[in-house]
C-alpha cells in the first residue's frame, strides 16, 4: 500500500494534475482508494440510494502472476501477416493467429493448431474445453493466450438443468472470464500452464511491450454485500483458491454512481514484478489502448444525478455528453478525465499521437420546432487531459459513420444522403483544421491508410429515391488524400442491398499486406432476382475472401476465393448449415493465402490463386440433427 502511494505521488508530480475539483459537482472525476470493506459498503449503499431516488437503469490477488519461462520467438524464416490493429505496436486478440509454421484458430469449444508448409496442412492438435466459449486469442512467442467465457449450469424454464455447449452461442451471458495460457513449444502437445478466472464479462485485451493487458466488466446487485468486491482465482497462486481483489487495488469516483467495475489486469512476460490487477468502480464503455495509456469513454450521467426526479422533468433537448477517463498503462493508475459534447461511434473515434488525445463525436438532440438535430466535432487534449483545440459544428444534420487517424492527420466520414469525406490536419493540436469535404454516393464505414497519400474506404453504396436514402451493395474505394481534399480514384461495387462484410463492423477481419499488394476481407454477395412477377427474391451468388490490389495506381479485384454460390434465402436451417463454410478470415504465410471458416481451412497460391489443399478442422453437424436433439432433450 505504501509503495503504491509513494509511486502515485511521484507520478503526479512528474505529470501535473490537480486533485482539486473532485467533488460531486465537478465535471471531472477523481479516483479514490477503498481502504476497507466497510468503506466499499458505504459507497455502494450511497450510490444505491441515488439510483433509487433517480430511477436510472442502467478477484483474488494477482500479485505474483507471471509466465515462468522467458519468451522466445518462433523460429521461422517464412514471413506472414498479422492481425489488423488500430494502433501500431499494440496487438489485439482475434479468432485466428498465425506464425511462419502454424495457424491457430478458435473453435466452438477451444482451439486448433494447424501446421502448414507450402500450402499443405495437417492438424497438429485440437484442444476442447468443457463448458467454455472462446472469445479471442493471442500468440506470444511459445505461449498461446486463450480468453473465453465460463458458463455456469442454470435452470431452463424451471424444468431441467442445461449447460451452454452449442456453437455460435458466444453472445449469451456468462459469469466469469476464463483466461488460459498454454505452452505451445511442441505444437502436437500444448500444455496448460496457467488458468485465471475473473468474475465479470470480458471486454477487450491487448499485448503491449511484452505485457498482456485484459479488461472486463463486473456488475452486481444491491443488497448482497458479499458481491460488492470482484473475485479472482489463479491456478498458480494459493492453489487456485478464489479470493477477492485487494482493497488497495480498488478505486471509486464520487461523481460516477454506476455499480459496475472496470477490471484491468496485466501479465508481464518478462518482469513478473510488474504484474497487477485493479478495479475501478463506475467505469465502462468503449476502450482505446495506446502504447502508454488506456482511455475509457462512456456517457456522462453526472448531470442527471444533480436533478431531482430528472426522469419526470426529462428534457429531450438536452445534448448528450461523453466522459473520458485516462489510465496510465504501465501502472494502471488514474491520470485524469474530461467531459465533451456528443457521443463517439466506436474506439476508432479515439486516438493518441505525440501525447495528444484526439476524439471525434456526434451530438444529437431533439428540437421541438425542427425535430432531430445533429452535428459532429473533433476535440484535442494534452497529456493532462486539458483541451487544447477543437472543431465543432461539422456537417449539420449528419452523423459520423467512420473515423481514422493517421499520426498528424486523419479522415472523418459523415452521412445523411451523400458521403462527405473530410480530411483532418491535426499537426497543430491548438488549431486543428478540417477540409471542405468530398461528397459522393454511399458511405465508407471503415477507412484504411496505405500511406500519407492513399487510403481505402469500405462501406455501402446508396441512392436517394424521393428524398429517401436506399442502401445498395458494398463499395470499396481507393482515395488520393495527398491534396487539400480527398479525391476518389476508383470504386468497385459488390452485390445488392443484402450483401454484407464483417469489416464494416470489425476491422480485425481485414487481411492487409502492403508488400504483397493485398487488401482482402470476407463478404457475402447477394443479388436481386425479379424474374418472378409475384415477388422479388434474393440469392447469394458468392461468399468468400475478396482480394483486392492497389499498388498499380487503381483498385483492382484480383480474386474471390469461394466454394459457395447461388443460394436462395428461403431456408433458415440451410443458411445456418451453409454458414459453417463461410470464410471469416484470411491470412498469408509465405507465398500462400489461407481462408478460414468454422468447418475448414483452404490454401491458395498467391501467384495464381489456384487452390492447393483443403483441411477439415471441425465436424459438421447439420442443424436439423443439432436442434432436433435439443428439442428431444427439452421434451
Amino acid at each position: 500500500m505504501k509503495k503504491i502511494w509513494i509511486f502515485a505521488i511521484l507520478f503526479f508530480l512528474l505529470i501535473p494534475f490537480s486533485f482539486a475539483g473532485c467533488s460531486f459537482d465537478s465535471p471531472n472525476v477523481c479516483a479514490k482508494n477503498f481502504e476497507s470493506r466497510n468503506e466499499i459498503n458505504e459507497v455502494v449503499n450511497k450510490f444505491d440510494s441515488m439510483w433509487k431516488a433517480n430511477n436510472i437503469f442502467s478477484g483474488g490477488d494477482l500479485k505474483n502472476v507471471m509466465i515462468s519461462d522467458s519468451v522466445n520467438e518462433a523460429e521461422s524464416s517464412v514471413d506472414y501477416t498479422e492481425t489488423n490493429v488500430q494502433i501500431e505496436g499494440v496487438d489485439e486478440g482475434d479468432i485466428i493467429k498465425v506464425d511462419g509454421t502454424s495457424i491457430f484458430k478458435l473453435t466452438e469449444k477451444g482451439f486448433v493448431i494447424v501446421n502448414v508448409s507450402n500450402g499443405l496442412m495437417e492438424i497438429a492438435s485440437n484442444i476442447e474445453i468443457e463448458n467454455y466459449v472462446p472469445k479471442e486469442m493471442f500468440l506470444m512467442g511459445n505461449k498461446a493466450i486463450i480468453i473465453g467465457g465460463r458458463y455456469e449450469v442454470f435452470e431452463y424454464y424451471g424444468s431441467r438443468e442445461i449447460g451452454v455447449n452449442l456453437c455460435k452461442m458466444s453472445y449469451m451471458n456468462y459469469s466469469k472470464t476464463d483466461i488460459r495460457i498454454y505452452d505451445i513449444s511442441v505444437r502436437t502437445n500444448p500444455i496448460l500452464e496457467r488458468q485465471i478466472l475473473v468474475e465479470g464479462r470480458y471486454l477487450s485485451s491487448r499485448i503491449v511491450d511484452n505485457k498482456f493487458v485484459f479488461m472486463m466488466s463486473y456488475s452486481f446487485s444491491f443488497g448482497d454485500e458479499t458481491n460488492y468486491v470482484p473475485k479472482i482465482s489463479d491456478s498458480t497462486v494459493n492453489d487456485g483458491v478464489e479470493s477477492e481483489i485487494a482493497f488497495d487495488d480498488l478505486y471509486y469516483f464520487d461523481n460516477i454512481p454506476v455499480m459496475e467495475y472496470l477490471i484491468i489486469g496485466n501479465i508481464d512476460f518478462v518482469e513478473s514484478d510488474n504484474n497487477k490487477i485493479v478495479g475501478y468502480l463506475g467505469l465502462g464503455g468503449e476502450i482505446c489502448v495506446s502504447e502508454e495509456n488506456i482511455y475509457i469513454c462512456d456517457n456522462d450521467y453526472s448531470l442527471q444525478f444533480k436533478k431531482i426526479l430528472w426522469w419526470i422533468n426529462y428534457d429531450s433537448s438536452e445534448k448528450p455528453q461523453t466522459r473520458i477517463v485516462k489510465i496510465f498503462l504501465p501502472e494502471l493508475l488514474f491520470v485524469g478525465s474530461a467531459t465533451i459534447d456528443g457521443t463517439i461511434l466506436n474506439r476508432y473515434s479515439v486516438d493518441e499521437y505525440d501525447s495528444y488525445l484526439r476524439v471525434a463525436t456526434t451530438t444529437r438532440w431533439w428540437d421541438e420546432s425542427k425535430g432531430t438535430q445533429s452535428y459532429s466535432s473533433v476535440f484535442v487534449f494534452d497529456a493532462n487531459m486539458n483541451e487544447t483545440g477543437s472543431i465543432t459544428n461539422i456537417a449539420s444534420g449528419e452523423s459520423i459513420y467512420s473515423v481514422k487517424f493517421n499520426e498528424a492527420t486523419g479522415s472523418l466520414v459523415t452521412f445523411l444522403q451523400t458521403d462527405p469525406l473530410y480530411k483532418l490536419d491535426l499537426s497543430n493540436p491548438y488549431n486543428p483544421i478540417i477540409s471542405t469535404g468530398l461528397k459522393e454516393d454511399g458511405v465508407s464505414m471503415y477507412l484504411h491508410y496505405i500511406d500519407d497519400t492513399r487510403m481505402i474506404g469500405v462501406g455501402r453504396d446508396s441512392e436517394t429515391v424521393n428524398g429517401i436514402v436506399v442502401w445498395k451493395g458494398l463499395k470499396v474505394t481507393l482515395y488520393d488524400v495527398s491534396g487539400t481534399n480527398a479525391v476518389a480514384i476508383n470504386t468497385i461495387k459488390i452485390g445488392s442491398s443484402w450483401s454484407y462484410a464483417e469489416i464494416l463492423n470489425n476491422p480485425k477481419s481485414l487481411l492487409y499486406d502492403k508488400e504483397r499488394d493485398i487488401f482482402a476481407f470476407s463478404a457475402e454477395k447477394w443479388e436481386i432476382d425479379d424474374s418472378n412477377e409475384n415477388y422479388i427474391a434474393y440469392k447469394m451468388t458468392e461468399q468468400g475472401l475478396y482480394v483486392f490490389g492497389f499498388t498499380s495506381g487503381t483498385l483492382t479485384l484480383k480474386n474471390v476465393s469461394t466454394n459457395i454460390t447461388n443460394f436462395d434465402y428461403d431456408d433458415w436451417y440451410g443458411y445456418y448449415d451453409l454458414s459453417y463454410d463461410f470464410v471469416t478470415r484470411g491470412a498469408r504465410i509465405g507465398d500462400y493465402v489461407y481462408t478460414l471458416s468454422e468447418h475448414k481451412i483452404c490454401s491458395y497460391s498467391l501467384s495464381s490463386f489456384q487452390k492447393i489443399s483443403e483441411l477439415v478442422i471441425c465436424e459438421f453437424v447439420p442443424s436439423i440433427e443439432r436442434f432436433e436433439s435439443e428439442i428431444e432433450l427439452e421434451n
